[in-house]
C-alpha cells in the first residue's frame, strides 16, 4: 500500500470514529457494504471506484478533497480536486469518466 493510501484510509476511520459511527452505522448511512468500508479502512480494498468512496466521503459530511488533504499529495493535484469540486455533478462526472477512459480504468460498478 503506498503511503497517501495509508493516509486516507486511515483518515477515514478516525474521521467515522470522531462521528462516533460503527462500521455498520457508516455503511447504512452511505449504502456502501460494510465489507468494502472494513477492506478500505484496513488498506485491503484493492482500487475502490470513486462512486462508493465518494459515497463514503459524503456519508461523513466531507468533499472527495478534504481526505487528500491529510495525505501525501502534492499541491497540483490537490488543486484539481478543488476544480472538479467547483464544477456540477454532470460536468464532473463527464471529465471522471474521460479521464478514466483516457487512463484505461474500469469501473465495476
Amino acid at each position: 500500500m503506498t503511503a497517501m493510501a495509508k493516509s486516507y484510509n486511515d483518515f477515514i476511520r478516525q474521521k467515522r470514529l470522531s462521528k462516533g459511527l460503527t462500521i455498520e452505522q457508516l455503511a447504512e448511512i452511505s449504502h456502501v457494504s460494510r465489507y468494502t468500508i472494513s477492506r478500505l479502512e484496513l488498506g485491503e480494498s484493492g482500487s475502490i471506484s470513486l462512486s462508493k468512496l465518494e459515497k463514503i466521503v459524503h456519508a461523513l459530511d466531507m468533499e472527495m478533497g478534504d481526505i487528500f488533504k491529510h495525505s501525501l499529495i502534492d499541491e497540483k493535484t490537490d488543486n484539481f480536486f478543488k476544480f472538479m469540486n467547483t464544477m456540477n455533478l454532470k460536468d464532473r462526472q463527464s471529465y471522471v469518466d474521460l479521464f478514466m477512459e483516457i487512463i484505461g480504468f474500469v469501473d465495476d460498478k
